[in-house]
């Protein structure tokens, strides 16, 4: 499986930024802030800074309220903090709107690699990783 969600991550993440990508400071502040680590852009998650993430994200997403990229930054980070039920609900919300880094966190999530093992569903993180 690991070698899938490398596989997700490395084909999808790399060409997703330029898709959504606003010039705006507060979604660049929330991308380097919480994105998850690719080429050079993003966090790693023993680095990513929660409170300060989710900070940036709410701001960011108090402009862009639908970006569903933002709220896949915003789930990362929540998820980080231990906000498992507002994280799986941003993530959810992310990759059902078609966003590939949503979809990745969301099947993290179910993977439990990233997530709460209640939520575990391998079957439901593999169907996750294949839309990404």
């Amino acid at each position: 499986m690991r070698a899938f969600i490398a596989l997700a991550i490395g084909s999808v993440l790399l060409g997703a930024e330029g898709t959504l990508a606003s010039s705006s400071t507060a979604y660049l502040s929330c991308r380097d802030a919480a994105a998850l680590r690719v080429s050079g852009i993003g966090v790693s998650w023993s680095d990513l800074d929660a409170a300060a993430a989710v900070k940036l994200c709410e701001a960011a997403l108090a402009a862009d309220p639908d970006n569903p990229r933002l709220l896949a930054y915003l789930a990362r980070a929540l998820n980080k903090a231990g906000r498992m039920d507002e994280a799986f609900e941003a993530a959810r919300r992310s990759a059902l709107a078609g966003d590939p880094e949503g979809q990745i966190n969301l099947g993290n999530m179910f993977n439990s690699r990233l997530g709460d093992e209640k939520l575990r569903d391998d079957a439901e993180a593999v169907r996750w990783y294949r839309r990404a």
